[in-house]
């Protein structure tokens, strides 16, 4: 047995190793099969129904018995604890976690300590120290009104003091008192995060937001006249930028974005670094002019790092262009991206090529075959460039997302045991955000399990997202049972029935429902839309008075289905037939919906969408269809061609 710095482990070493491995295996081999007196299922159950009380009884010191019922067993007592609000029994099986779990429940406890853990149990010099080393920065500035009276250097405490107002956004005040920090000679050595927070006071808080990006100006070149260039040059050149762009002078904040960049690039930061100055500056450049965004964009984006960073940007500016039928600025910007372009940027930019009159007839066919047969997130695309070289999506295979491989970061076994704790513990609502953030490389065939465990609970909306992720990362053969629980019939008899009674498909209407809400029934968004459907109160109350229907509840399932099936018909009614304005309605508005069809007269339907300035309804209207052609193939076997027909009867209009 090796261990590092030793050629071999000394014999005293050994039998400690010894020791502690027996012990280890007698926890899970040899123990006792109860924990403080229950079994370990009767503890299961406890936790899972919210009974807490058992643990009043249990003295602290035999809290680590709870190991007995696995290494992640810590983790799982510490979530509920702390959704009971027993804070300091949580942290106590935290702590557990932390020193005595897997590698993951390690992670996992380690992170909700120093996010949860008052810093308060620090000295003022550990705080410090930590503090320089960026470990307690968040958390420090958040606990700091506990702390402000212990025994810190002025300085320090007036820092923290500052920084607490910038985190509770009193911006006005906090860049007062920065401003004089950063006159004086001390102001000049901050640390980044400290300088950045100093800055976003400025940026938010500044009356003469001129004045004080010359400010900056000043601030960067005095570090740099003591340091050179540093990270903090970076800092104030970049805000100054920033700053100036907030006065409307687009030249000098231009100027020092281009700067920061190639500061983010000598000085070897981190990619952000050099992304984030680059998108100011794009941002600058179309607000300016096109051709003055498309040759900073063909300058700079070679050089980007993370190039999702761009793909909002990217789609709002592809709009405008399909809103000025300007096909030749578009021909150029699909060629000037580089290959680490979103591959859903760089679809939609062929299909929009081949659809176009810059392409010739064998460009078309080729941008089309692309769009058919490369690896992208876009069902919608894939369906159709299919119809226009009269193929039918072939299966199961080419209707889930785009494949992409993820690095897992801790075994497999860790992963998948926490997972499964999850649903035993009773805490199925944190299943899928744990393992969004990290099991991205989830196997199909656990994935399945999961979702039908899930579906169980009343949790299909998480089951689907689940399934979603695992899809994305397997190669295996995709089945029509995966497909059916990515696309499920939930409330199969309502939704048929107001389908019918509205002269509504089946599967346009569990399109839209799907799109909408993923078939989350008591779902409310931000606006504050309602169930299934989606529907404002006061749509609802609309489509009640016209359907004479008296009192109703929105989040019954039935209501809700009928009510959203009536006023989808009725928008396809007032638009004259037409199925996809009458979705870009349901989502945005019939009055706007009619604006943009006047200035949208001689686009297709497929242009007409890829028109719209609102890049929410672009997608509604993408994901509908695309739903609509998988129910019509899974369901109601209903050729994609009839379906795209249906909803985009101009289709082959150029």
């Amino acid at each position: 047995m090796r261990v590092p710095g030793s050629k071999f482990l000394p014999v005293n070493g050994i039998l400690r190793t010894l020791a502690f491995f027996a012990s280890y295996v007698c926890l899970f081999s040899c123990s006792a099969s109860t924990v403080w007196g229950y079994s370990l299922d009767e503890l299961k159950a406890l936790l899972a129904k919210g009974d807490y009380s058992f643990i009043d009884s249990v003295p602290p010191a035999r809290y680590e018995e709870i190991m007995q019922m696995g290494p992640e067993a810590p983790w799982l007592a510490a979530l509920h604890f702390q959704r009971a609000g027993r804070s300091e029994t949580a942290r106590s099986f935290l702590r557990i976690g932390a020193s005595g779990g897997n590698e993951l429940v390690r992670h996992l406890c380690g992170m909700r300590l120093a996010e949860s853990g008052p810093v308060a149990e620090l000295s003022p010099q550990d705080i410090q120290s930590l503090y320089a080393q960026k470990v307690l920065d968040a958390s420090l500035v958040a606990q700091w009104p506990a702390l402000s009276d212990r025994d810190f250097p002025s300085e320090f405490k007036s820092d923290m003091d500052i920084r607490l107002a910038v985190f509770r956004r009193e911006y006005g005040p906090a860049w007062q008192v920065a401003r004089r920090r950063l006159e004086s000679a001390e102001g000049l050595s901050l640390s980044r995060a400290v300088l950045s927070d100093f800055a976003r006071a400025a940026l938010y808080g500044s009356a003469d937001p001129e004045s004080d990006a010359a400010f900056f100006d000043r601030l960067a070149d005095r570090i740099r006249e003591k340091e050179g260039d540093t990270e903090a040059v970076y800092v104030s050149v970049f805000y100054a930028g920033r700053l100036y762009a907030r006065s409307n002078m687009t030249s000098a904040a231009r100027d020092r974005f281009i700067a920061a960049m190639e500061m983010a690039v000598q000085l070897g930061l981190d990619g952000r670094d050099f992304d984030s100055p680059l998108w100011y500056t794009l941002d600058l450049s179309r607000s300016v002019d096109m051709d003055l965004f498309l040759d900073d964009l063909e300058r700079w984006a070679p050089r980007w790092v993370r190039a999702a960073t761009f793909t909002s940007m990217l789609d709002s500016q592809i709009a405008v262009l399909v809103q000025r039928r300007d096909w030749k600025r578009l021909a150029h910007l699909r060629s000037i991206l580089p290959e680490n372009t979103d591959s859903d940027i760089r679809v939609r930019l062929d299909y929009l090529f081949a659809r176009s009159d810059m392409s010739s007839p064998l460009d078309e066919a080729a941008s089309f075959v692309r769009v058919y047969e490369e690896d992208h997130g876009y069902l919608y695309y894939r369906i159709l460039a299919g119809e226009r070289l009269g193929l039918e999506i072939a299966g199961p295979d080419s209707m889930v997302p785009a494949r992409k491989n993820t690095e897992v970061r801790f075994k497999t076994e860790e992963l998948d045991s926490l997972s499964r704790g999850l649903l035993e513990w009773g805490l199925h609502d944190r299943l899928y955000t744990f393992i969004q953030e990290y099991y991205p490389s989830l196997p199909l065939s656990f994935a399945r399990e999961l979702y039908d465990s899930l579906e169980m609970t009343g949790r299909l909306s998480d089951g689907m997202r689940i399934m979603v992720l695992a899809l994305r990362a397997s190669t295996d053969p995709v089945t029509v049972e995966d497909l059916s629980r990515l696309y499920p019939r939930p409330w199969l008899e309502e939704i048929e029935a107001s389908a019918a009674e509205f002269s509504l498909e089946p599967w346009l209407l569990y399109a839209l429902i799907r799109s909408e809400s993923f078939f989350q029934n008591t779902v409310v968004s931000h606006a504050g839309a309602i169930g299934l459907t989606q529907l404002m109160a006061s749509t609802a109350s609309d489509v009640a008075r016209k359907l004479r229907v008296g009192e109703y509840d929105l989040n019954d399932p039935a209501t809700n289905i009928r009510f959203g099936a009536y006023y989808l018909s009725e928008m396809i009614s007032r638009l004259d037939g037409d199925i996809m304005s009458a979705l870009f309605a349901y989502n945005a508005g019939i009055s706007r919906v009619r604006t943009w069809r006047l200035s949208a007269r001689d686009l297709s339907a497929d242009l007409f969408l890829e028109s719209l300035p609102f890049a929410e309804t672009r997608e509604y209207g993408r994901k509908v269809l695309a739903a609509a052609v998988v129910y019509g193939y899974l369901y109601y076997r209903v050729p994609q061609t009839e379906i795209v027909r249906t909803v985009f009867p101009d289709f082959m209009k150029r």
